[in-house]
């Protein structure tokens, strides 16, 4: 059975990828990034939103937070959990209008290797218009796959147990001239059913984002491996705390 991210994969999946260890994640990640940038609140613009995690973490935190992304069952998650949490989030339907306010935010976030909900920003690119939606003194974050440790992943297949007794069977392919990152998952469920399911990323090399966002007209460009400042190496994200 071959199905699409925006039907019932999600329904799905929740045990696997919206469980509430995936909320405790994402409140680590705000905490990290709360103790390294300095911020206690203001206005906040996450994209692309996922399940909506950052943005409620951020909710939770006091910050006015904007969170962009795709109609999508993700987006009925983060809406039903923000209500749970008794947070407001403005959710913007991959609207470029959310980050083309200059000066507008002071934190913005894009932690899933994708500038896919960053439309419309004309020949300054995605990173000048982030860097432009920043208040004075924002800070942009970023968390992508590193190319150098998807590149050594070319073609690995793999398998794990998922809750529930799933079986959950992955395949990576890597196109080269793309610098393109295909996933494939089998899941078998402990009934039987199968269910396969497909997405790609692009990796990024760490030094041409770093330049690029100088380029961007960022004044600070910190990289590290992870969020809470881990040391940048060969088989870590690429993390870039950005200051204007």
């Amino acid at each position: 059975m071959q199905l699409d991210l925006n039907d019932e994969l999600i329904d799905m999946l929740s045990p696997a990828t919206v469980s509430e260890a995936i909320w405790d994640a994402a409140g680590t990640d705000i905490e990290d990034i709360m103790k390294r940038t300095g911020l206690t609140g203001g206005r906040a613009l996450v994209i692309p939103r996922g399940t909506g995690q950052h943005a409620v973490a951020l909710a939770n935190l006091g910050f006015t937070v904007t969170a962009v992304g795709p109609a999508d069952e993700a987006l009925e998650l983060a809406r039903q959990r923000a209500e749970e949490d008794h947070v407001e989030i403005e959710f913007l339907i991959g609207d470029p209008e959310a980050y083309q306010p200059e000066g507008h935010f002071d934190l913005v976030l894009n932690l899933s290797s994708s500038f896919n909900f960053v439309h419309g920003v004309g020949e300054g690119g995605v990173l000048a218009a982030l860097q432009s939606a920043l208040k004075p003194s924002g800070w942009a974050v970023l968390r992508m796959v590193n190319l150098d440790s998807s590149q050594r992943r070319v073609d690995v297949k793999d398998w794990r147990e998922g809750p529930e007794g799933m079986l959950v069977l992955e395949e990576l392919e890597h196109d080269w001239e793309r610098g393109w990152v295909s996933y494939r998952w089998l899941i078998v469920t402990r009934g039987g059913e199968r269910f396969e399911f497909q997405l790609g990323h692009r990796g990024y090399d760490a030094k041409w984002i770093c330049t690029t966002m100088f380029d961007a007209g960022f004044d600070q460009v910190d990289l590290v491996g992870a969020l809470d400042g881990t040391p940048f190496g060969p088989e870590t994200p690429v993390v870039i705390y950005a200051q204007v």
